[in-house]
């Protein structure tokens, strides 16, 4: 999510689906199914003092096969679909 925007993340919930319902639009022409490639995120790590909290990719659900086929084709590489991660 962009810096400084703040929400609850529900259990099993993507990225793209917890940021729209805290009001930030993501781009999505697969509607969570894992194939358009436009809700494809960076993932930073590191801490953010502003919020307080700490960010690594190993804090989200792994790849999938799927999202791992679809970031291939759209020769994509160290980014993540926004609905395919969630934070583990």
């Amino acid at each position: 999510m962009p810096a400084g925007q703040r929400g609850q993340v529900q259990d099993r919930e993507t990225l793209r689906d917890s940021a729209q319902r805290i009001g930030v639009d993501v781009e999505s022409i697969g509607n969570g199914r894992q194939t358009g490639g436009k809700c494809k995120i960076q993932v930073e790590s590191g801490y953010c003092d502003k919020l307080g909290s700490h960010s690594e990719s190993t804090h989200l659900s792994p790849l999938t096969e799927k999202e791992q086929q679809t970031l291939k084709k759209k020769g994509v590489d160290g980014q993540r679909l926004a609905c395919a991660a969630s934070i583990q």
